[in-house]
């Protein structure tokens, strides 16, 4: 397998695309099954290998990060959620996966917070519309 560290999603799916063991894992047609599957085998490799453990920030953690991911566990499951999607020819739907992850990590008072902030947001943006 390749060690190289990849710095964007579409470089993960470059590296992902030559390990010839996925392709059973990517004839499963349950998502859900076939990412558990991978999670303590495929996903432990890209854990470990891509530093996403580490304290060390490379770009890939770096850009996870960014977008309020933090949890190794986490980065490995968008990037295998995403690259199943994508070889099977379905949207990857990024933002509403980052946004499961945020979403699980918040107590009950940020939750709330968050939501009733995304109702004001599509409040002001309906009242913008109107002008």
């Amino acid at each position: 397998m390749d060690d190289t560290i990849p710095k964007t999603l579409e470089e993960c799916y470059l590296i992902l695309n030559n390990i010839e063991d996925l392709d059973e894992w990517l004839s499963c047609n349950n998502e859900k099954s076939a990412l558990v599957t991978v999670h303590h085998t495929i996903g432990r490799w890209i854990r470990n290998t891509w530093g996403l453990w580490q304290n060390e920030k490379n770009e890939l953690v770096l850009w996870f990060n960014d977008n309020e991911i933090k949890h190794p566990d986490d980065m490995s499951s968008i990037i295998l959620t995403s690259f199943y999607r994508y070889k099977k020819g379905f949207d990857i739907n990024l933002e509403e996966q980052l946004e499961y992850y945020i979403e699980y990590w918040l107590d009950d008072k940020q939750k709330l917070k968050r939501k009733r902030e995304k109702k004001l947001n599509e409040i002001d943006g309906k009242k913008t519309m109107l002008y």
